[in-house]
């Protein structure tokens, strides 16, 4: 008699199939009562796993299946069709914002997204997952020197963290009630952001559920349940310095106002912002042109009317070139224009950087340049 241990791309604890070679070949193991298993094989621990049989069980939970293959070659594993998994992306996942981060140190706990995993039909354990975090400007191992997974109450770092952004969490162990979504939540400790160079990096975290299976959820068995498969999404996640943490960024274009000769149309596009400053003064130009890099299409005319402060009220420290934001106080900004269009050009004009300053005498020393597709403005 041969026993072999059902492999995966995840490490699990050992359920055993028996091979009984003469007189005939026969595989059974101890299942869920009367259930419904898929018998795969694969030449590969990590797969591609090929269907070759399905067992319905016992009363007591015997499965068995004659002439199977004994190949030592190949590599064996039950999958439970009495019950699935499924994923989504859970509704308290984060939306796309910007998370500020330190120059000082290392932020930790940065909630990248949530997912729901679920457990139809029968109980099971979570034991393994693989997610994967795209990001840009630097790399994920230069961007994060820590990803966990928290759910069931409890944190498990990545096992490891590859180059092309899959982190595998393996060796967990997360209980998964019948047909209830569990929330596994995906956390990043973010680098430090020496000399501001992680300002703009991005992250995504994607979860695509797979019957490879992805994620491992087990039965009582210890047998892998089949999962639905799904691609689930996070949002983009961007990161910026603690000088001043942006909380609204808005535009509008405005209406169209021809001309009486018809030879130009002009708009009244309004650009609106709020931040937080961090722990030293931030000092904002009330020179629109100094405050805001500004593209236009070419053709296109700009010429900025007002500056306000909409938020926050007025402080000792304004003067006539610029406003103050203390520090760990909010204020908002507005910026108004006109926006001369020659007929049948394109109304375009977009915010390419707005520009804070860190001391009264450099007006422009911390520009922010990411998170600004909202002040990208195109009439329709």
């Amino acid at each position: 008699m041969l026993s072999l241990v059902i492999c995966g791309s995840q490490a699990q604890d050992p359920v055993r199939l028996k091979i009984e070679t003469p007189p005939v070949k026969v595989i059974s193991f101890q299942g869920v009562p009367s259930a419904e298993y898929r018998i795969l094989t694969s030449t590969n621990a990590s797969g591609p796993w090929i269907t070759v049989a399905t067992l319905l069980g016992t009363p007591t939970g015997y499965h068995a299946y004659t002439n199977f293959p004994t190949d030592a070659n190949l590599f064996y594993r039950a999958v439970t069709e009495g019950g699935s998994v499924s994923v989504i992306l859970d509704p308290a996942s984060p939306p796309a914002e910007i998370v500020p981060i330190s120059e000082s140190q290392q932020t930790p706990g940065v909630l990248l997204a949530t997912f729901g995993i679920k457990s139809s039909g029968v109980p099971g354990t979570s034991r393994g997952l693989i997610v994967n975090i795209a990001t840009t400007k630097v790399g994920i191992n230069e961007l994060f020197t820590n990803i966990k997974i928290f759910a069931g109450g409890l944190a498990y770092s990545a096992s490891s963290v590859s180059t092309n952004g899959d982190a595998i969490f393996e060796n967990i162990m997360v209980p998964m009630p019948t047909n209830v979504y569990q929330q596994f939540m995906i956390l990043g400790t973010v680098a430090q952001d020496v000399h501001g160079l992680l300002d703009g990096a991005t992250a995504q975290v994607r979860l695509i559920a797979s019957t490879m299976p992805n994620p491992l959820v087990v039965d009582s068995n210890n047998i892998a349940i089949t999962v639905v498969p799904s691609t689930n999404t996070g949002s983009v996640i961007t990161f910026g310095g603690s000088v001043a943490r942006m909380i609204s960024i808005d535009g509008n274009i405005g209406t169209p106002n021809i001309s009486l000769d018809g030879t130009v149309t002009r708009y009244s596009p309004l650009f609106t912002f709020s931040f937080n400053a961090g722990n030293d003064p931030v000092y904002v130009s009330k020179d629109p042109f100094t405050l805001l890099s500004i593209w236009v299409y070419p053709g296109d005319d700009w010429t900025p009317t007002l500056i306000n402060s909409t938020w926050g009220g007025s402080q000792p420290g304004d003067t006539s070139t610029y406003y103050i934001v203390p520090p760990g106080t909010t204020r908002g900004f507005a910026i108004g224009g006109v926006l001369t269009v020659p007929t049948g050009n394109v109304a375009e004009i977009k915010v390419t950087s707005i520009n804070l300053g860190l001391s009264p005498t450099n007006l422009v020393s911390n520009p922010i340049s990411y998170g600004l597709e909202p002040l990208h403005l195109i009439a329709p």
